[in-house]
């Protein structure tokens, strides 16, 4: 499980605040399960939000 600590989670609602309303935050693993695995966090307009997702409240 991702765990966001307080701070962060202050941290990206700044960050959203200047953004799209419905404007969330998307963590994502590029070639996971293999040695090149990267991490990478991103906006995600409310139009990108794909039935795949999965939703983590905070």
């Amino acid at each position: 499980m991702i765990r966001i600590s307080d701070a962060a989670q202050a941290h990206f609602a700044k960050l959203l605040a200047n953004q799209e309303e419905g404007t969330q935050i998307r963590v994502f693993v590029i070639n996971p399960g293999t040695p090149n695995a990267e991490c990478g966090v991103s906006y995600c307009p409310p139009d990108a939000v794909e039935a795949t997702d999965t939703a983590l409240k905070f």
